[in-house]
């Protein structure tokens, strides 16, 4: 299951904890390896029209990153 996490078309930047409190919901109703974590629509959707640069992309792409490493820290160590 896909879920998005951040949203690509604004400029704002979330935590990684609260990008990690969004997938602690999820792991309520689906196993770990069944969750793969996704900007909300896509960064490339907006190639030809961006709507951030590329460093705020880059930016929340490591949010998603850091949020995954955390959470699969806290599945393996329970």
């Amino acid at each position: 299951m896909d879920l998005g996490v951040v949203d690509p078309r604004t400029a704002t930047i979330k935590s990684v904890e609260f990008v990690a409190k969004r997938v602690r919901t999820l792991l309520k109703y689906r196993r770990p390896e069944q969750i793969f974590l996704n900007p909300e629509c896509g960064f490339g959707t907006f190639a030809n029209h961006p709507v951030n640069t590329s460093e705020i992309a880059v930016h929340k792409r490591k949010v998603i990153r850091h949020a995954a490493d955390a959470l699969k820290l806290e599945v393996v160590v329970g």
